[in-house]
């Protein structure tokens, strides 16, 4: 029996070394190929690797194959001539193969490698991809969990812009939070409304709704190009198995921090709480309607009977992920049909925001007023709906499938200099007018209509610019700015962050001993305090929570 290919991520084709019977062999991938070993894969990137369970070994039609998941395996001072190419450290290959490779084996030298080394290295195999106990231990190993959060590795990924906007689009959602969140608690409010009537900057928080829309946007761009990119990498066909597969792990991958959210965090702040401004509001929605939340069905009731009402976006972000899932295998079994309902679906959302906007008299350039006034109403009606909000998930998803069409080199985009001069002023001005084109005017009820039916395609028209003029690396100092380093750890923690921010809020507010007495010095204050504190509660719940449990699915391959 021969012994497993190695396959390591960061290897040039020439490098990749094979064990056999008679020794270390250095040949190419191509050799490999001639002599029947095919079904080789070659991880060039670690973030390649996390959806493979979490251990050492995986297995590919039927052979198995080693590959090293976590770059701390990787010694420098432990290095074999297998490994002198970001490979395997000595060590992990003595436990593997049983045999002892001495530092700088050279080609040709002879390893015995007999059949009962051979039964050795499949029970270590099969016990690296089992559930076991050590594996459930080291899933909540907060050494290795921050490790990876702080990992800036996957900075050389194709889609590295999407972490600047997720974490950017996350600070925005907070800045927002904190205006709404204090308002109702300040002597001073009709100062803060006056200010966001007369002044422009303001327009930056109450048009923070984009900021869901860049999620929405995100999330079916990766949905489509994943899928796309994996079946190509595979060669077959995404089939309902397979859908069904996705929805579950997408359902699974998110659950346990929203279910500790909506069980034990959110109703711990009734006992956190003890100011004057205290009250039960929140606490009995979750005992009657927890139920909801983990159905992800809340966003279909009233606001004001939602528990946690800030997570109608987890069930609004579920409900179109199903949906675009269930397109996209129908892309592969009929593409005209499932292109007919896509766009049929664009249109439709166009059409249901603009009929709800007219029949419940929504303005937009009042938006502040309305939700302090109509909250329930907007809400129930329009914006917390699938069908009015399914516009940039859609064209997230039209994206992502045009990005892995130019990835792997099935089509081109290349644009003339005015081409992309003109694209770069339409996009800036297009996101510029829908962040601060609503200050100092006045809709009509027809201008509000269609506004805000097509306010939300138009952001993520914009973002769809940017993202195609990222991936093709023409994107200048956005691109840069999008894709800094140092912001990659941060977008990883934007779930959790999502999940706690408005309880940390909420805390706050409750413990007041008097109002607040606003001033734009304070709000910057404010803002700034709350953003630290949820960054690092997320950081906390994703330790305890988060990673061990994407830990735990992924070496049960689930």
């Amino acid at each position: 029996m021969e012994p497993p290919i190695i396959i390591v991520q960061d290897w040039d084709a020439s490098d990749m070394p094979k064990v056999t019977e008679t020794g270390v062999m250095k040949v190419t991938f191509e050799e490999h190929q001639k002599e029947g070993a095919s079904n080789a894969t070659i991880y060039t990137d670690i973030e390649e690797l996390e959806d493979i369970p979490n251990t050492d070994s995986i297995e590919v039609d039927d052979k198995e194959h080693l590959c090293v998941q976590d770059k701390s395996l990787i010694q420098e001072e432990d290095r074999t001539w297998l490994s002198r190419m970001h490979g395997l450290s000595e060590s992990l290959v003595n436990n593997i193969y049983g045999i002892d490779l001495k530092k700088d084996k050279t080609v040709n030298d002879n390893i015995d490698v007999t059949d009962d080394s051979n039964e050795k290295e499949s029970e270590d195999l099969n016990k690296k991809s089992a559930l076991t106990s050590r594996n459930v231990i080291l899933a909540f190993s907060a050494r290795q969990n921050i490790r990876k959060l702080s990992s800036i590795g996957s900075a050389e990924s194709d889609l590295k812009f999407i972490h600047g906007l997720r974490f950017y689009s996350m600070c925005w959602i907070i800045l927002g939070h904190t205006v709404l969140y204090t308002l109702p608690y300040a002597d001073n409010p009709k100062w803060l409304l006056d200010i966001f009537a007369n002044s422009a900057w303001p327009q930056l928080i109450s048009q923070g709704t984009f900021a869901v829309d860049t999620f929405l946007f995100i999330s079916g761009l990766l949905l489509t190009y994943l899928i796309f990119k994996t079946m190509e990498k595979e060669k077959r066909r995404f089939t309902g198995f397979d859908m069904l597969k996705l929805i579950l792990h997408r359902y699974l991958r998110l659950i346990p921090p929203y279910f500790v959210l909506v069980v034990i965090i959110q109703p711990l702040y009734f006992y956190l709480t003890r100011g004057p401004f205290f009250n039960e509001d929140g606490v009995n929605e979750c005992e009657k309607y927890w139920w909801r939340n983990l159905l992800n069905i809340q966003n279909w009731f009233k606001f004001d009977d939602m528990c946690a009402n800030w997570t109608w976006y987890l069930a609004l972000d579920f409900q179109l992920f199903v949906v675009a899932a269930l397109l996209i295998w129908f892309f592969f079994i009929v593409k005209p049909v499932s292109m007919v309902l896509v766009f049929g679906g664009l249109l439709f959302s166009w059409l249901s925001s603009f009929w709800i906007a007219g029949k419940d008299n929504i303005h937009p350039e009042n938006i502040i007023d309305t939700l302090q006034e109509s909250k329930s109403t907007v809400f129930d009606d329009y914006y917390d709906k699938p069908y009015t909000r399914a516009g940039p998930y859609i064209i997230g998803c039209i994206n992502g499938y045009i990005i892995y069409k130019y990835v792997t080199g099935k089509s081109h985009l290349q644009l003339s200099k005015l081409v992309r001069l003109l694209g770069w002023i339409v996009s800036t001005g297009l996101g510029l007018y829908l962040i601060f084109g609503l200050y100092n005017v006045t809709f009509s009820e027809g201008q509000s209509e269609m506004y805000l039916s097509s306010c939300r395609i138009g952001w993520a028209v914009m973002l769809s610019w940017i993202s195609l003029e990222c991936i093709c690396n023409r994107g200048g100092i956005i691109q840069w700015i999008l894709s800094l380093p140092s912001i990659i750890p941060f977008s990883r923690l934007t779930y959790t962050a999502y999940l706690i921010h408005p309880v940390l809020m909420t805390v706050f507010v409750k413990n007041l001993e008097s109002p607040l007495h606003i001033s734009r010095s304070y709000i910057i204050l404010l803002y700034n305090g709350l953003l630290v504190s949820s960054f690092s509660a997320a950081l906390i719940i994703n330790l305890v929570f988060e990673s061990p449990w994407i830990n735990l699915q992924k070496a049960a391959g689930l």
